[in-house]
């Protein structure tokens, strides 16, 4: 998926020490203009193929809208922003930030082309990329090169109306301690960020971080024997479960991190025992075991299917990367038991560990 996309590109930007600024835009989802929706050619593709979810934005932010107070009188209109709880809310920012972003784009790839023609000698070995998903945003590339678009981030996205947070922007990179101070608008964290729910950076930087994601989300299972067993098992399928997943799903160097799914696959566990009213000998192998075999079908996290889930992902960004990039990205094969992908003349079976 897009999250998965950005947090990979973000982990191969590291590893191939460039630099990656975060961006964090203020109140993205209440700033975002209806105008450039609107006039997006995008929008225009979605009103002919999905002609009920452009008919749902035009009525509802075709015009501005009225704000009021208890007393039903009206105190202000609004012509930014997308509605609380809109079920459509990030597919209408994403078409106005789209905007926004490929003006950011355009002025990455221009300063690439400035700095080769001023360093001929040495030219970047890479150009620059931008990803976001939805507002969450990130522009990687060599040092060099983001180290002189840096300034000029904030005044490009306030072009189209959005504004950047300055205390929760970012740059990490292996080489990025030494602009500490000399970059008003960004954080320097040289040993790395936790970038879209997975840490990006160095080993003792992702193990500590991995480590303390997995720990917060075990406390929270004590609840549940407040609640009815089916009630307790759906949330800890449903939703405990799914950031553990995620984050063991993508996160980089996975043997570092092991330990601590285990502790998560054991309190787990313990959660669901402590929502039965009897329990046998074997209740903890059946926690595991396929719901057609008679279990309750957890996941567990250092186990094989944890593993494969990995190289899927893995290959799915590859081969995403390979169509964005065919003359640098080429996928040599993909099999389960043995996988070879290939980063240009670099192998990158194995995820970076140092």
């Amino acid at each position: 998926c897009g999250v998965e996309f950005g947090a990979r590109m973000a982990d191969l930007a590291y590893r191939q020490e460039d630099a990656i600024i975060s961006v964090d835009i203020a109140n993205a989802f209440n700033t975002v203009r209806h105008g450039p929706i609107l006039e997006r050619s995008l929008f225009c593709a979605i009103l002919e193929r999905y002609s009920s979810i452009a008919h749902f934005f035009r009525w509802k932010y075709g015009t501005s809208s009225e704000m009021r107070d208890h007393s039903g009188n009206i105190v202000a209109h609004t012509r930014t922003g997308v509605g609380q709880g809109d079920p459509w809310g990030g597919l209408f920012l994403e078409l106005g930030y789209q905007a926004a972003l490929l003006h950011l784009s355009r002025h990455v790839t221009d300063a690439a082309a400035e700095y080769n023609r001023s360093h001929p000698s040495q030219p970047l070995p890479r150009s620059g990329h931008v990803v976001a998903y939805e507002d969450d945003t990130q522009v990687m590339g060599p040092p060099a090169l983001m180290f002189r678009i840096a300034p000029s981030i904030a005044p490009l996205l306030a072009q189209p109306g959005f504004y950047m947070n300055v205390d929760k922007s970012y740059i990490t990179g292996l080489y990025t301690d030494a602009l500490d101070g000399q970059l008003e608008d960004f954080n320097i964290h040289p040993d790395g960020l936790v970038i879209l729910g997975v840490p990006t950076g160095g080993r003792t930087f992702r193990q500590t971080n991995a480590r303390q994601i997995l720990a917060d989300m075990a406390p929270p299972t004590a609840v549940l024997s407040l609640l009815t067993p089916r009630t307790s098992l759906h949330l800890l399928i449903q939703c405990y479960n799914s950031k553990p997943s995620y984050l063991l799903r993508t996160a980089p160097d996975f043997s570092a991190i092991a330990p601590y799914a285990r502790a998560f696959d054991t309190s787990m566990s313990d959660a669901v025992a402590s929502t039965q009213t009897t329990s046998t000998d074997d209740f903890y192998t059946r926690c595991y075991l396929p719901r057609k075999f008679g279990g309750l079908g957890l996941t567990r996290h250092d186990g094989m299917a944890t593993e494969k889930s990995q190289i899927l992902s893995r290959l799915a960004f590859y081969n995403l990367l390979a169509l964005h990039h065919p003359p640098e990205y080429q996928i040599i094969s993909n099999h389960f038991n043995r996988t070879d992908i290939h980063l240009g003349r670099q192998e990158a079976l194995e995820d970076h560990t140092g």
